[in-house]
């Protein structure tokens, strides 16, 4: 009995691998026919950036100086001191224009853009916030 063990391990070898083989090409064959199901979406997030902001104007508040690609209006700093958002919630969107900082968004409140300045410290950007800068009122031409 052992005799016939040894003669018919490569033949069993040979079963399993092809076993193994056979069913390799038909998950294969599944995947190709239905790509879609298997497609694997990733969002990145913020971890890991270590690209902090610093100030991309000399007045971000009244200087639209976070623009994008292909855009010709920017966007202005809206709050003085950075906020506290988690990284693992803050989701890429892209580079800026000057491709310095990497914008973000959060999933939780769709709309706004932030750019992060320390480990879960985001400075957020918009619309103008504040009111526009004083101009004294000039004298009437002539008097």
């Amino acid at each position: 009995m052992a005799a016939n063990l040894q003669r018919s391990t490569p033949g069993r070898l040979l079963v399993l691998w092809a076993a193994l083989m056979t069913w390799v090409l038909i998950y294969s064959w599944r995947v190709h026919l239905n790509r879609a199901d298997y497609d694997w979406c990733d969002y990145p997030t913020a971890l890991g950036d270590r690209e902090y902001y610093k100030a991309l104007a000399d007045n971000d508040f009244y200087t639209p100086c976070l623009k994008f690609p292909g855009h010709a209006d920017g966007l202005y700093r809206r709050t003085v001191n950075p906020v506290a958002r988690g990284d693992v919630r803050m989701t890429k969107l892209a580079r800026d224009a000057t491709n310095r900082v990497y914008v973000y968004v959060d999933a939780r409140k769709p709309g706004r853009f932030f750019v992060k300045a320390g480990e879960d410290r985001y400075v957020e950007f918009g619309a103008r916030k504040f009111w526009p800068e004083y101009q004294p009122p000039t004298a009437p031409a002539g008097k």
